[in-house]
């Protein structure tokens, strides 16, 4: 019996699914359907697993990754696109609670998997829309400034360039911003595609449709699928939320909803970059009309507000009304999402109890790491 939350999700306007991954090509990879070995296997086929499968490959191991969908149209191609390491008002929280050499290591492994990306995308000839960038996070009262100039003074003090602006390049009144510049945008779903594509490329092997149902070890690491099994002295868990394995992530996660929504509008808005606050916004060009993407996210028992800013005008409840939602724009004005095609619905990834738990090889485990997803 399809429940109530279902049948309201049906009835929204517009397409359900991911503007990213409608705009992708597919993948086509096997169904693994024997036993096979290799040197690792890599459980997931988003950001983090066909990365992890690639720096592998690049230094000469062999690797086979499993999928149990189809690779890219997961939490990856479900997320906001941005490549950046400007992530809110991270640094400040970092400092201040974990101390200023693990803010540091945490803002070197960001930008590294930034330019990582870049140049991957160049040295791979990965077609995913690339585009540099700003990023900013934007105050609409003094409180907000008060909290950018101070993440402003942590960012330089891991030794990131983050500029105050008197306000942001938005189309409604703000008291400030803090830019990150030389950030990037793309298409997630589209580089996952040539990601795999070179992966394969360099021998790996993937296989799609193919889920884990059971991880065990004994002599080896051995990851069971419905009709094949890999065996593998390595083993790397890249799945959205851990599953169950002996390496037990699972029970340091908790889930939480991160929803977005992209919709058609008619008139250009004066919006460029990426902008953050909660909720967020981007813009882009898409052929001959123009996109703006909203994002929030909450627990998921909380009703989920579209808009931006103190200035949202938009509730949805899920499953206890059915009003389309709408936002009401500063500097734009009231945009009723009815009267628009909805592009996205997007769901992405439970969020780490810890941040130090998001990735995390255990000395009790040998060769077992279980990664989780940290694109915006």
């Amino acid at each position: 019996m399809q429940s109530q939350d279902a049948a309201w999700m049906v009835n929204l306007p517009g397409n359900r699914g991911s503007c990213w991954v409608a705009t992708a090509d597919r993948t086509g990879y096997p169904q693994l359907d024997s036993s096979v070995h290799a040197e690792t296997v890599v459980v997931g086929g988003g950001i983090v697993g066909l990365t992890t499968a690639l720096r592998l490959l690049e230094a000469g191991r062999s690797v086979i990754l499993v999928e149990a969908l189809e690779i890219g149209q997961q939490v990856t191609g479900r997320s906001t696109a941005k490549i950046t390491t400007q992530h809110a008002l991270i640094y400040r929280h970092l400092v201040d609670t974990c101390g200023l050499p693990t803010a540091r290591n945490y803002t070197e492994a960001n930008s590294a998997g930034v330019e990582l990306i870049k140049d991957w995308i160049r040295e791979y000839g990965i077609a995913c829309d690339l585009e540099c960038k700003n990023a900013y996070s934007y105050a609409t009262n003094s409180k907000g400034r008060e909290e950018i100039e101070a993440e402003a003074e942590a960012a330089r003090q891991v030794g990131l360039q983050a500029e105050v602006l008197d306000r942001a390049p938005l189309p409604f009144e703000t008291v400030g911003a803090l830019c990150f510049a030389d950030q990037a945008q793309f298409n997630p779903a589209k580089y996952l595609v040539g990601l795999a594509h070179t992966v394969a490329n360099r021998g790996g092997r993937l296989f799609e449709h193919s889920r884990a149902i059971l991880i065990g070890e004994a002599s080896r690491w051995r990851v069971v699928t419905a009709y094949g099994t890999v065996h593998a002295e390595n083993m790397v868990v890249a799945t959205n939320m851990t599953v169950k394995s002996p390496v037990g992530m699972a029970n340091r996660t908790q889930p939480r909803c991160h929803t977005a929504m992209a919709f058609r509008v008619d008139d250009p808005l004066v919006v460029d970059g990426m902008s953050l606050m909660i909720p967020c916004t981007r813009y882009e060009p898409a052929g001959m009309t123009e996109v703006l993407c909203l994002s929030c996210w909450a627990p998921s028992s909380t009703p989920v507000r579209m808009g931006t800013s103190r200035h949202d005008s938009s509730t949805w409840k899920s499953g206890r009304e059915r009003t389309c939602p709408s936002a009401m724009l500063p500097g734009v004005g009231a945009m009723r999402i009815t009267t628009r095609r909805i592009e996205c619905l997007l769901s992405a990834n439970p969020i780490p109890t810890t941040l130090r738990a998001s990735t995390s090889p255990l000395a009790s485990m040998p060769g077992a790491s279980a990664m989780g997803p940290q694109l915006a």
